[in-house]
């Protein structure tokens, strides 16, 4: 999360309510929270780069002017810097060391050929689409376990709040099926997408569908045509998500992407002299065609 807007809130406050912060570890000078006494979530597999890896910070005890100071030392860093003091808070009850056990549990998953991976579910970035459609509602409530309720920051700057569905805490492993894996591999290039279409298209970028569907052209681009340049695939996704879904069925773009070739010129490099202009002229053309079929 990179580009921040002021707090606002949309749900409940979690600045005075929430128990637990995820304070953002891997950006913040430790001068600006170490006195609130954190703890580092870290998996054990990682130890030697638990700096990578969020704080944890119980507020259990806290009174209003000691949540008050947090929250202007956020403000205030995030001024300077410009990056997220917290990635997250929490309503959840029990002592903070099975808190701490359950989000490392959940920080390691395990691809169906045994390999290990970590989820980076804490990152507001990742847990939009996670929660929003990447995994199913027992999934989530797997994934929070404990905690009875999940506070994010959305990139306009809004607090939401994802309450887990079951009663009691899931004891269910996260188990990831094949066809989340790809999804999940491409989230930093999906995040990049995104960033850069908030730039062209603000309104577009943050509505509900945008994410799956362009995680879909993405996948879609390396898969089908083979382009295994980051650049080529993020201008195929754009290009089908800012002009026509069925953009690449244009004669023109077909050509273009019948000349890919490991050894040849890249897409955008196929692409060059398209401006926002062309594109618009043959979405309108695709339409025509299908309005007035010949």
């Amino acid at each position: 999360m990179n580009m921040l807007t002021p707090f606002v809130s949309r749900d409940p406050d979690p600045w005075s309510s929430a128990r637990f912060v995820l304070i953002n570890a891997a950006q913040i000078e430790p001068a600006c929270w170490e006195d609130f006494h954190p703890t580092r979530v870290v998996p054990a597999s990682h130890q030697h780069q638990a700096s990578l890896f969020p704080a944890l910070l119980d507020a259990q005890t806290w009174d209003e002017a000691q949540r008050a100071h947090l929250r202007e030392r956020a403000h205030a860093w995030e001024r300077q810097e410009g990056t997220p003091y917290a990635v997250a808070w929490m309503s959840a009850a029990g002592p903070a060391s099975s808190i701490v056990t359950h989000l490392v549990h959940r920080m390691s998953v395990r691809h169906a050929d045994g390999r290990e991976d970590v989820l980076r579910y804490y990152d507001p970035w990742v847990f939009r689409h996670l929660r929003g459609w990447l995994l199913t509602p027992e999934q989530m409530d797997s994934l929070l376990g404990p905690i009875q309720a999940w506070h994010w920051r959305e990139p306009d700057g809004t607090w939401h709040t994802h309450t887990r569905n079951c009663v009691a805490p899931s004891l269910r492993p996260l188990r990831l099926t094949a066809e989340q894996w790809p999804s999940l591999r491409r989230m930093a290039e999906l995040q990049f997408a995104l960033t850069t279409l908030a730039r062209l298209d603000p309104l577009l970028a943050w509505q509900p569908d945008t994410a799956k569907r362009i995680d879909a052209l993405l996948g879609e681009a390396k898969a089908r045509h083979g382009m295994h340049d980051r650049a080529d695939r993020l201008l195929y996704a754009l290009q089908a998500a800012r002009f026509h879904p069925s953009i690449h069925t244009h004669p023109l773009l077909r050509q273009r992407l019948n000349q890919i070739d490991d050894d040849g010129p890249s897409y955008v490099e196929l692409c060059t002299g398209l401006d926002d202009a062309g594109m618009q002229q043959l979405a309108s053309e695709l339409e025509t065609s299908r309005t007035n079929p010949s």
